[in-house]
């Protein structure tokens, strides 16, 4: 069984976690993570796929996004930049049902400019 280290303090880990842009995944920000390391500025990229944007379009909710983000720091805080950060498990019919169970989009609550209708 694996043993996790520690979590150290957020101050404790000079780390960059790179978000891609909407509609960009990991693949697209792997060199600049190569050059920021290189460079001396540890950088790790959060692991996604263009198509786990999906979810979001439309004004629904950034949720399955901030999911992502969540994960990739959780793990750097725990293992370091050096440990890669393993690819989430994400199928398809998990896109379905995120897209489906998402609140928001431009006819829902999400959608609204009333920031008291927010989900």
């Amino acid at each position: 069984r694996a043993r996790r280290r520690a979590c150290p303090r957020p101050g404790d880990v000079d780390v960059a976690v790179v978000i891609p842009g909407l509609l960009y995944g990991a693949d697209a920000y792997s060199e600049l993570c190569v050059a920021l390391t290189e460079q001396g500025y540890p950088a790790v990229v959060v692991p996604m796929q263009w198509w786990h944007w999906l979810p979001c379009l439309g004004g629904r909710s950034m949720r399955p996004v901030l999911e992502r983000i969540d994960y990739a720091v959780d793990h750097v805080l725990a293992y370091g930049a050096e440990s890669p950060v393993p690819d989430p498990s994400y199928t398809a019919l998990d896109l379905l049902g995120d897209f489906w169970a998402n609140p928001g989009g431009v006819l829902e609550v999400g959608g609204s400019g009333d920031p008291a209708e927010y989900p």
